[in-house]
């Protein structure tokens, strides 16, 4: 679990220490990455409440964390 989670989480940190910084294109690239994966996680969690509504809230605490 942890090896998946890692995974997911260092991504984003793994665009800069490849360099993705380095030019103007490549930055808008890695930050167009990065508001994809946030904006896929958004809606999953916008479907759920949908969803669920809020008897999902005592189960999603960790997301300010996440």
């Amino acid at each position: 679990m942890v090896a998946h989670n890692l995974a997911v989480c260092a991504w984003p940190l793994l665009l800069a220490a490849a360099g993705a910084g380095m030019s103007s294109r490549s930055s808008r690239f890695a930050c167009g990455l990065v508001l994809a994966g946030v904006t896929v996680n958004v809606s999953l969690v916008g479907a759920a409440f949908g969803a669920y509504g809020t008897s999902l809230v005592p189960f999603v605490a960790q997301l300010p964390v996440e």
